[in-house]
């Protein structure tokens, strides 16, 4: 009687002790199978494909913007010393945004590429040496780290180029030729003194030759013997037009060069007849400020720039909400493993 009695308490000993073993067998799977779970790298493959693209059309297009060649209007008025307060080139400050915009996208693009592409590089512990799940739990949980800060970083870098282009369009308007039309008429008039090009005076040096190179005369249209240079100091201290021998620049006169036009004719320089001298050096402006960049153009680029900010801001959001998932996983994980009373 005694010997079942002891048998019986082995068979129930032994049961128990099955029963525990399968108990921390399922809980060792439950907690490896919650480890291994799904480990995304971006929050869905479709979205980030798409998002890749758009970084692709706006570095292309930015680099193009960068690439174009600028309006030469501010180099035609800084070679004759204007102080202007319009703004020349409406979008040649756009060239540098776009530069800048061109370097985030390259980086962008190769980030989430290395997501795409190379994700063996991130999960590499699947076919690394045997480690242990917290370890991996602790890898997860970096990454997410690292890829909120390259997330922020990015965010903030296109947004700041958002907000340059946006701010480069709405405060950069068109040429005011009116105004500058009375700018450079007061300038030649307070500093025009001379139609030699070898003078030393750097105003009357400078505004010859940018009757020659600009292929232009005056301010205004040339309409005879009264003009724009009746008031500077050329005609009315000292000068050939002072002396009644010129009645505009022999500068002003067609298919003269810096070499030549001292022998410019004088039907053109003292008898002023139509069709001997240049076009006034206003009109020439007019063509000088006609920008290269579209406008359209410009527009779709901030489109793209926003497109991205928003994407880049919802990584974040993203990467925040895995980081708290990761650290729930650990918090499970440590939990679990710890010895029962």
């Amino acid at each position: 009687m005694a010997t079942k009695s002891g048998a019986s308490k082995s068979d129930h000993s032994l049961e128990s002790d099955r029963n525990a073993a399968q108990e921390d067998h399922q809980k060792g799977l439950e907690t490896k199978g919650d480890v291994e779970e799904e480990f995304p790298l971006y929050p869905s493959e479709s979205l980030t494909f798409a998002f890749m693209g758009v970084v692709v059309m706006m570095v292309s297009m930015s680099f193009n913007l960068s690439d174009e060649k600028p309006c030469a209007l501010k180099t035609a008025l800084d070679s004759i010393y204007l102080n202007y307060t319009i703004t020349p080139c409406k979008y040649n400050t756009i060239k540098e945004i776009a530069d800048g915009m061109t370097a985030w996208g390259l980086f962008l693009f190769l980030w989430n590429a290395c997501l795409v592409f190379l994700p063996s590089l991130i999960n590499c512990y699947k076919f690394c040496c045997i480690i242990r799940e917290n370890t991996k739990l602790s890898l997860r949980l970096t990454f997410y780290f690292m890829f909120f800060l390259v997330s922020t970083i990015f965010s903030g870098g296109v947004t700041n180029q958002y907000a340059l282009l946006k701010n480069e369009i709405s405060t950069h308007g068109d040429v005011d030729y009116s105004d500058l039309q009375s700018s450079m008429l007061s300038d030649l008039e307070n500093h025009y003194a001379s139609d030699n090009i070898n003078i030393t005076d750097k105003y009357s040096k400078a505004w010859n030759t940018f009757f020659i190179k600009y292929d232009c005369c005056a301010v205004r249209e040339i309409q005879g013997s009264t003009n724009d240079f009746d008031n500077t100091p050329w005609c009315t201290k000292s000068g050939s037009c002072k002396s009644k021998s010129s009645k505009i620049p022999k500068t002003c006169c067609k298919d003269v060069t810096q070499d030549d036009y001292q022998n410019a004719p004088p039907t053109c320089y003292a008898s002023v007849n139509p069709g001997t001298y240049k076009h006034s050096c206003i009109s020439r402006m007019r063509a000088l400020s006609i920008s290269n960049i579209d406008e359209g153009t410009v527009n779709t680029l901030l489109s793209y720039a926003l497109a991205i900010g928003i994407y880049e801001i919802f990584i974040v959001g993203w990467a925040v909400k895995q980081e708290f998932k990761e650290f729930k996983r650990i918090m499970k994980f440590c939990l679990s493993s710890l010895p029962d009373d």
